[in-house]
């Protein structure tokens, strides 16, 4: 019994790394994207403004 338990961690933990993987690289695409319209924005223009984080 505690080796399937062991098993299922194991499993589960390897889901979740998977799945955090899958997730970094479009985060990452979307991040230098919205990086990249920032610079190209005028300054104090609306675009900007919306882009900023506070």
């Amino acid at each position: 019994m505690l080796e399937r338990l062991e098993r299922s961690f194991l499993q589960a933990s390897r889901f979740s790394a998977d799945a955090a993987h899958e997730l970094k690289t479009p985060l990452a695409i979307l991040q230098g994207e919205l990086e990249q319209t920032l610079q190209q924005a005028e300054p104090g223009s609306q675009i900007q403004q919306s882009l900023i984080i506070c």
